[in-house]
């Protein structure tokens, strides 16, 4: 026997309800078949429940590890390519294949929960039966009661038969009736304590029924918990998707961009090909006057603009606009006193404004003070409006301050831009004189090799059209400097303007109103004026800039025209297909010239002549020069390059710390699941604490982990600078052809990933609306199992209340039995 003192609380008082013992009985056999009914169904919906309740978790961990994809793998996109993106990707769908598996281990674990929920099920069948014997118990009791009820009609009809006879045969059969009489009572006992036993189990069992539903409700609960963090973690790897795709295909229009400049430049390097070698001279002449008439006009307007810059230093910015506001003050004084008719004497006025506007002060404050018994409301005005004057003239001295120190800027800047040009102007003069010279060889060179060289002809149709090119950039120098010029005289009118002395003031007060009003005006007009000059000083910036880049390029066509002369005049040292033994007078002869021609340069030399013969010696020199400074410079970029290595040696470290980190991250999310699958079985306090605390330490390592792949970042961006200020150094020609190489490979292994790529998006697209239905089914599913459960809830409050009818209605009926009987005794 189970002690069941605990459930007394539950068990339902005599006192409920009374009712007809037929309506009891069918109430009784309607609602134990709609028990039986109502548990085969709890069984039905307990194993749909288990079975969806263990169905998300594999889908969470699939998902949660499809995560592992973070936010600066897009960044690493553009700095270490879209293989070791794809790497990682393909590591990823491993992983996910790895702990699909790990799922399916899950899942046959669920298989044998159900299997458990089944067992369970069908000791609920045995208990449902052992009920059911309880029932027909019950009925068999009402038997009992009712054959009570025909024994306690007999008794009557003995009693009547013994006091009609009184004989003493009734007395024996007396004594067998009470003997039955006890019997049948012992038996009602027995029904009784059976009875309480079955309510106590009834009790029991809901109450182990209400713990399961508070489970349920607590697992559907988390379930939904994790429904929400994988369209998170679905969300989230949508944007990743995004966001890489973005950095593809701004990585695709960067190379297209750097194909279409590559490709303009072959198609320029290949159209400068014509001109003639007679216009040269003349050309290059004309190049020398217009260089040296912009050297002129440059050092002029240098001038000019170290002048005006010197003139606002001794000044200090203020002597041109405090004379004009201290004569106005002193204008504004001697009105103060002719009105005031003050005694002090003006014959000391002071020179400086900060001295004037006390004085002023000191004389208002004075007339203020002989006049405060006869004041008006005129008075009152006038004296406002002294005020503020001197209110705007202290803001005009603020306004031409800051305009004063705007100037000064602005002269710097344009100095600072006009000694970049004169630079260019004389490196420009320097490669004329070079380009002259070595045309001045080739002439000489020329009718000593014999015939006219088509090559020759093509490179001086180049020579020609670069030359034309730079004229028309000495055009454009030329009406820069023009606009320089109007610039630096507009800023010397304005600062003789600034210097003249204002008019008088008058007497009269509306005259001088008048006179503040033209005054604003001008001020005004002036403040457009500075404005549209620092306009014009911003485009001039920019123009200087852009002259800047247009002489740069001018230095790079003249380093090539210079390569092209030295190239044609090799080949025709190499001119035609000769036998060893010709070569070989021909290099005595030109030995030999070449001999004469030094002794001709040193007695030219000693003797002060103009001669410039051809040295091939010079040429020579120069060219080995130029090899060795190309040696220099691939040296340096290997340097560079090994520095690079040895700078990517760390970061591999710090990728392969990241990957251990990330690992340990995955051991401890599996460690998070395994405690709470725990959970689901009950343990629910403790694993709270500590998943809180991991948690925590998960997301410290993951900010770590942010941290560490930031600096990655950085270091690759400072190494990819360091490289292209590397490879800056070498000439363009080789920077052209290997950025054309590397520019066709790079966009071959782009489409090729990009191919990839394309494809595994689909694929992951796919897995992921597939995802997205399994959830949306698995919603569905958990909204049928609450609204099943909500059922089974309300039935078994209506199966309780059957129970506590019937068992009301049965002890009623049985005490009131019980009473008859022993009145009747």
């Amino acid at each position: 026997m189970r002690d069941y003192a605990q459930y007394s609380s539950r068990i339902p008082s005599p006192r409920f309800k009374t009712g007809n013992t037929v309506n009891t009985n069918t109430q009784g056999r309607n609602g134990n078949q709609t028990l039986s009914d109502k548990r085969d169904r709890e069984s039905t919906s307990t194993v749909a429940s288990s079975t969806s309740s263990q169905q998300p978790a594999p889908q969470h961990a699939s998902i949660l590890n499809s995560t592992s994809l973070k936010a600066y793998d897009a960044l690493s996109l553009r700095q270490h390519g879209a293989e070791a993106t794809i790497v990682k990707l393909r590591e990823a769908l491993e992983e996910n294949l790895t702990k699909d598996e790990t799922a399916k281990a899950s899942l046959a674990k669920s298989d044998a929960i159900i299997l458990e929920l089944r067992s369970t099920i069908r000791q609920l069948k045995k208990e449902k039966e052992t009920i059911e014997c309880n029932t027909s118990q019950q009925k068999s009791s009402n038997h009992s009661n009712a054959q009570v009820l025909e024994l306690q009609k007999r008794v009557q009809e003995l009693q009547n038969k013994l006091a009609v006879s009184q004989s003493s045969s009734n007395d024996g059969q007396v004594g067998e009736l009470q003997i039955q009489l006890d019997r049948a009572h012992a038996q009602i006992l027995t029904a009784d304590m059976v009875r309480k036993e079955l309510e106590d189990t009834l009790e029991a069992e809901q109450y182990t029924w209400e713990l399961r539903v508070q489970d349920q409700e607590r697992t559907i609960a988390l379930m939904q918990e994790q429904i929400q963090t994988l369209t998170q973690d679905l969300e989230a790897c949508r944007s990743q998707w995004k966001e890489a795709e973005v950095g593809w295909n701004s990585q695709l229009n960067e190379l297209q961009q750097q194909l279409t400049q590559a490709r303009a430049r072959m198609a320029t390097t290949q159209a400068l090909k014509s001109g003639s070698q007679d216009q040269l001279m003349t050309k290059i002449n004309q190049l020398e006057r217009e260089r040296a008439e912009l050297q002129t006009c440059l050092d002029e307007t240098l001038q000019e603009l170290e002048a005006v810059d010197q003139e606002g230093h001794t000044k200090h910015g203020r002597a041109a606009d405090e004379g004009e506001v201290v004569e106005s003050l002193q204008h504004l004084l001697r009105w103060i006193a002719q009105e005031s008719i003050s005694e002090t004497t003006l014959q000391n006025m002071p020179r400086t404004s900060s001295e004037l506007l006390n004085r002023i002060r000191k004389a208002l404050e004075a007339w203020i003070a002989k006049e405060k018994v006869s004041v008006s409301r005129r008075d009152e005005k006038a004296v406002k409006e002294l005020k503020s004057r001197v209110n705007v003239y202290e803001q005009e001295l603020k306004s031409r301050e800051e305009s004063s120190a705007e100037l000064r800027e602005s002269l710097k800047e344009a100095v600072t831009l006009l000694k970049p040009l004169q630079d260019a102007v004389t490196k420009g003069e320097l490669e004329k004189r070079e380009l002259q010279d070595k045309l001045k060889k080739a002439q000489t060179a020329r009718p000593r090799n014999g015939g006219n060289n088509p090559v020759l002809e093509s490179q001086l149709r180049e020579n020609n059209f670069k030359i034309k090119e730079l004229e028309d950039e000495v055009m454009s120098l030329q009406q820069q400097v023009e606009e320089h010029k109007q610039l630096a005289t507009a800023r010397e009118s304005l600062l003789k303007a600034a210097n003249n002395p204002v008019t008088n003031m008058p007497r009269n007060h509306n005259d001088s109103v008048s006179k503040i009003q033209r005054a604003r005006e001008e001020l005004r007009r002036k403040r457009e004026t500075e404005g549209n000059l620092q306009q014009l000083l911003k485009d001039a910036q920019t123009r200087f800039h852009s002259l800047h880049e247009q002489n740069e390029q001018v230095v790079a066509n003249n380093r090539d025209l210079q390569g092209q002369l030295k190239n044609a005049q090799d080949r025709l040292t190499s001119n035609g297909d000769l036998t060893i033994e010709e070569k070989l007078e021909r290099s005595q002869r030109e030995l030999s010239q070449r001999n004469a021609q030094v002794k001709q340069l040193q007695a030219a030399l000693q003797g002060g002549g103009t001669t410039s013969p051809v040295d091939l010696s010079q040429e020579l020199l120069a060219t080995r020069n130029e090899l060795a400074q190309k040696e220099h410079a691939e040296r340096i970029l290997n340097k560079s390059l090994k520095e690079a290595l040895g700078l990517l040696k760390p970061l591999q470290m710090h990728l392969e710390d990241a990957e251990k980190e990330k690992m340990e991250v995955s051991k401890e999310l599996r460690s998070l699941r395994k405690r709470f699958r725990q959970l689901q079985m009950g343990e629910i306090e403790d694993l709270s604490k500590s998943e809180s605390i991991n948690l925590i330490d998960g997301e410290v390592r993951v900010e770590e982990l942010e941290e560490a792949v930031r600096q990655l970042e950085e270091e690759n961006s400072q190494l990819h600078d360091a490289l292209e200020d590397n490879v800056m150094g070498g000439t363009e020609d080789s920077k052209t052809r290997q950025r054309m190489v590397e520019l066709n490979s790079r966009y071959e292994v782009t489409q090729n990933k990009l191919e990839d790529a394309l494809v595994e998006n689909h694929s992951l697209t796919k897995t992921l609306k597939q995802r997205e239905l399994q959830e949306k089914q698995r919603i569905e599913e958990i909204r049928v199992l609450r609204e099943r459960l909500h059922k089974m809830e309300n039935e078994l409050g209506d199966a309780q209340a059957i129970v506590d009818e019937f068992a009301v209605s049965d002890i009623g009926k049985m005490r009131r039995n019980i009473a008859n009987q022993r009145q009747m005794v």
